[in-house]
């Protein structure tokens, strides 16, 4: 289990350096000295930006208190009302700001106030707030937006396609508006690739007065049949019966242990972005996730928590960020978070590491298609 995680960190890292080759990046001594990257022809610089919450309540007080001799303060065992702060920042700037435009934004939660925080108010506020300030403040440049692994960003919108969004069989729908999932294509077996709507429509008394519409969202093995997939007809011959899930969390080398993770591992599904990711995508920036085993957030969290104020380099936010490299330089070279601070990270070794190199990489898609041979001959 161990060596899965730090392969699963190498993994991330090594992408996470990818794009680091396209980054400013800050002298670990003065951090307001900044080297811009070299960048091929075509190429935008990266700006990596990340985000988190925190909440804060109006009975909030410290565990101790100075008194007065014999004072006794009564104190309220309700945490009372809250505001959580949902805030961007980058390197460069801390909080993104143009006058009292921000990339910070203020959500009461609460019932009779603003509900509860999800992941359409952070695609709210992404969309409105985040990505243009960014584009203002950044013009020709590329947002990373590295985000932790919470709930909200691993959330798929309605239209997503999700095995977990179908049945075994053909379902009936309350109304049409329920038909949101968008669809799918997969390959024919003359080659060419196939759209799939995942909805029919059945009409009764069709042209009479008491006519009725009838939607049905399909089931996940109408959708297999519809492909030329699918182990129905095999095990009927067979006296049995294929179960919709084989109760394994992981499937087998083909997939073909059930229905369920057999449409799961089709293209179209594999495919398949988060809402938030989508959003991203489709405004032209990047989108990552920290790994879900690491002893980065912590240090990215730092990153968040000092305070950026106006028209002031963000210097400590700048030395946190150097930190993350660090963390995330050590995931590259397959060690464990605990040893990110025994590299030698002089300013020759990190410009070693987040320069561009012309004899290395030819082309923006060098280093994505064959990243893993270069970073070993870096190391």
């Amino acid at each position: 289990m161990v060596v899965h995680h730090i392969e699963y960190r190498k993994e991330w890292a090594s992408k996470m350096v990818g794009y680091s080759h396209f980054m400013e990046t800050y002298n670990e001594n003065d951090v307001t000295k900044v080297t811009p990257p070299i960048l091929p022809e075509g190429q935008k610089q990266v700006v990596m930006v990340t985000q988190d919450e925190s909440t804060f309540y109006s009975n909030e007080s410290p565990a101790n208190l100075w008194l007065l001799k014999n004072e006794n303060p009564i104190r309220n065992k309700s945490p009372g009302g809250s505001i959580m702060v949902s805030e961007f920042q980058c390197p460069c700037h801390g909080t993104m700001r143009i006058k009292n435009w921000k990339s910070q934004k203020l959500f009461y939660a609460g019932t009779n106030r603003d509900g509860y925080w999800t992941w359409k108010d952070m695609r709210e506020q992404i969309e409105d707030d985040v990505i243009p300030l960014f584009e203002r403040l950044h013009p020709e440049c590329q947002a990373l937006f590295l985000l932790d692994q919470s709930s909200n960003h691993n959330a798929y919108a309605p239209s997503a396609k999700r095995v977990n969004s179908f049945n075994l069989k053909d379902t009936r729908l309350d109304s049409v508006n329920q038909c949101v999932i968008l669809p799918g294509y997969y390959i024919g077996t003359d080659g060419e690739q196939k759209i799939q709507n995942f909805y029919t429509l059945e009409i009764k008394n069709e042209g009479k007065k008491n006519e009725r519409r009838i939607w049905y969202r399909k089931g996940i093995e109408t959708i297999l049949k519809e492909r030329g997939l699918g182990k129905w007809d095999k095990y009927k011959a067979q006296g049995k019966y294929w179960k919709a899930k084989c109760g394994n969390k992981e499937p087998n080398s083909d997939h073909s242990c059930c229905p369920y993770h057999m449409l799961e591992n089709q293209p179209d599904f594999r495919a398949q972005k988060t809402a938030l990711e989508e959003l991203v995508i489709k405004a032209g920036h990047l989108y990552a996730l920290y790994p879900k085993y690491h002893s980065l957030q912590e240090n990215l969290d730092g990153f968040l928590d000092h305070v950026s104020p106006p028209d002031e380099i963000p210097v400590e936010i700048r030395q946190y960020y150097n930190r993350c490299w660090r963390y995330i330089c050590a995931y590259n070279d397959m060690k464990d978070g605990n040893e990110a601070f025994t590299l030698d990270f002089s300013e020759e070794v990190a410009h070693g590491v987040f320069d561009f190199k012309d004899d290395v990489f030819d082309s923006k898609d060098d280093v994505f298609d064959s990243e893993d041979d270069v970073f070993d001959s870096m190391d």
